[in-house]
């Protein structure tokens, strides 16, 4: 079963479980690693996305309404983690994104990374784009 390309970051990081990675387009063509990781290869990503547990809910929320369920700590941590990103293009766009998006989708493949950042698990996470998604939908 093909991989429905909105999910198609989360597959990869199923298949590379920490690894830094981005999607121009999202899809296998479109995968570059950023960290030295090996790219996995379709049959891998594909292999692990069928054999994931459950798939997560995917929200899509106001940056302002996730800004607020993260609270000042954790956005502090996040830009933080953003300044500190050695090569200046990737900093400058994932910065760009985190500063200028109206929207963000839990989806998103920069969510994996910033959850290791903040050492949530994947409830915690959910339970914050739940919190968005509710005072946006108030």
């Amino acid at each position: 079963m093909p991989i429905p390309s909105a999910n198609f970051a989360e597959a990869v990081a199923l298949a590379r479980p920490g690894a830094h990675f981005k999607l121009d387009p999202e899809s296998y063509a479109g995968l570059a690693m950023l960290d030295g990781t090996p790219k996995p290869t379709l049959a891998e990503i594909e292999a692990a996305w069928a054999n994931r547990e459950s798939p997560r809910p995917v929200y899509s929320v106001a940056m302002g309404s996730l800004r607020r369920a993260l609270g000042r700590t954790r956005c502090i941590q996040i830009s933080a983690w953003i300044g500190g990103i050695q090569d200046v293009d990737q900093r400058h766009a994932l910065s760009s994104w985190w500063e200028y998006s109206p929207t963000v989708r839990s989806s998103h493949p920069a969510i994996p990374t910033f959850q290791q950042v903040l050492g949530l698990d994947d409830d915690q996470a959910d339970a914050i784009f739940a919190a968005a998604y509710a005072e946006d939908n108030l």
